[in-house]
């Protein structure tokens, strides 16, 4: 395989474009802003002056033609349900190279990193509660991602935390509901738009039905793997639990240091308890789905406590359990009291008839005719 240099020559021979850079029809390259290990991503300006992300996907890093195939089938899966969802990164077009040598993608571009900064330090406060979209200097542009934002500020308060978990559960809920798994999640592959957190690098998405191989990095893949809705939510929960402690997630579970001195503690131990669940190393003690992890933290954006509902919970399921043990028991005694008064009832005459009456041991003695031989 050639390295990058033979790859973007080999595109700037391609018709229509200029210089070591993809061609990408109404859309002007502007220069590369991140690396992978099967593409680049550009930055990108489309006809109508908005900024642009392009994903350039080459078939020479392939070691065969099946898994390169393989990634450009997931992105045509996957765009028609980017738009679906608010929390998805929206796939706005996608193409190949006229000599087939790659594919490339054009998506919604992450804020500006530096433009917030650069607020934050001249005391503007729309650029710190909501990072905006805008782009200070293109040939500077560094996109904002969660990992950037937790090197910045080490940790995030609960209810931040909480507030991208919701954002990103809805996304990955509404990949599983069509029958599509991320395998990637991690703080890297989340990145803000107008402030909002979306799941990015959407290369390794693939049907559920279909993901077999080992992806993923380390740390965040599930113990049974990453092929599944269940390791999404695993995946999701190291995110949290990076987001709100400020620890690596191979440090999980220690609890984040000098919890009793946040002003948050309250909502830390709800957020807590979210995080221990969707991260259960038993994936069938982990949440069921993407929704039932959402109902907690919508639970605690409301200020409700998601330990008081699962207790609450528990105690139902505990009566239901005591309550049908009784009724078993009452069953049990009826039956043994019918059977004790059916084994006291005198026993039957064999001369004598027993009518049928509503009362239990009462008998007419009706005295059978005696037949005579008149013969």
């Amino acid at each position: 395989m050639g390295d990058h240099s033979d790859i973007t020559q080999k595109a700037a021979q391609l018709p229509g474009c200029e210089g070591p850079k993809p061609c990408v029809p109404d859309h002007e390259i502007i220069r590369h802003i991140g690396s992978g290990a099967y593409g680049d991503v550009w930055l990108a300006r489309n006809v109508m002056g908005t900024y642009r992300a392009v994903k350039v996907v080459y078939r020479e890093r392939f070691d065969d033609i099946t898994p390169y195939r393989r990634e450009f089938n997931g992105i045509e899966k996957y765009e028609p349900v980017s738009r679906a969802a608010p929390s998805l990164l929206d796939i706005l077009q996608i193409g190949e190279g006229d000599n087939g040598g790659y594919f490339y993608y054009v998506m919604e571009l992450a804020d500006d990193a530096l433009a917030r900064e650069a607020g934050e330090r001249a005391g503007d406060e729309s650029t710190t509660t909501v990072r905006k979209q805008a782009i200070g200097d293109p040939e500077n542009y560094v996109p904002e991602t969660l990992s950037r934002v937790l090197f910045d500020r080490h940790t995030l308060p609960a209810i931040e935390c909480v507030s991208i978990g919701l954002s990103l559960t809805q996304a990955l809920g509404f990949l599983h509901e069509n029958g599509l798994v991320h395998r990637d999640v991690k703080p890297s592959n989340i990145i803000f738009v107008n402030g909002e957190a979306k799941l990015a690098d959407i290369g390794l998405i693939a049907e559920a039905s279909e993901a077999h191989t080992m992806v993923g990095t380390q740390g965040f893949i599930a113990p049974e793997g990453p092929n599944s809705a269940q390791g999404d939510i695993f995946s999701l929960g190291k995110v949290l639990y990076e987001a709100c402690t400020g620890k690596d997630r191979q440090q999980f579970p220690e609890p984040p240091s000098l919890v009793d001195n946040r002003e948050d503690t309250e909502q830390m131990l709800e957020l807590n308890a979210v995080i221990l669940k969707a991260s259960e190393h038993d994936a069938a003690r982990r949440y069921a789905s993407m929704g039932e992890m959402r109902a907690d933290l919508e639970l605690i954006q409301e200020g409700k406590s998601v330990r008081r509902s699962r207790l609450r919970k528990l105690r139902a399921q505990q009566l239901k359990r005591v309550l049908r043990a009784t009724l078993v028991a009452a069953a049990i005694v009826a039956a043994g009291a019918i059977l004790y008064r059916r084994s006291r009832l005198p026993p039957a005459d064999p001369t004598y008839t027993q009518l049928a009456t509503p009362t239990d041991g009462i008998y007419f003695n009706v005295q059978r005719e005696r037949q005579f031989d008149f013969s």
